[in-house]
């Protein structure tokens, strides 16, 4: 992500790794994206779950540490909440990131998931 290397704000380049990670949900399509989890449940794989990352893909524990780095980066400047630690906001997140996963695929992604996304991510990392 390129991107990142031009961004200043700590927290403006937490939301593009998200929203890279969004966008690329949005790519799937709804239908794939519910059959993927209805899969996932099914073996109990959790690759879908917010809490437990051992199923994780090397490149996904990679951008686990980065958004770690940008969240304590950005309490350290003021700019994320530092009355939470930062692995409970990032937990917190990605649940809503998992919760919204199902929701989004089974309307048929008649929403812009993104958008609601990015509200609940102000919340979190205000």
């Amino acid at each position: 992500m390129p991107e990142l290397l031009v961004i200043h704000d700590t927290r403006q380049k937490l939301w593009k790794i998200y929203e890279y990670s969004i966008d690329n949900t949005v790519k799937l399509t709804a239908p794939l994206l519910k059959a993927m989890i209805l899969a996932d449940m099914e073996n109990g794989s959790g690759y879908f779950s917010a809490l437990r990352c051992s199923k994780a893909s090397e490149s996904h524990l990679v951008q686990l540490q980065l958004i770690r780095k940008l969240v304590v980066q950005g309490q350290e400047e003021g700019v994320i909440r530092s009355d939470k630690d930062a692995d409970l906001l990032i937990t917190t997140y990605n649940a809503i990131l998992m919760g919204m996963a199902p929701d989004w695929s089974s309307s048929h992604g008649k929403y812009n998931q993104k958008e609601y996304l990015k509200k609940m991510f102000d919340i979190i990392f205000s």
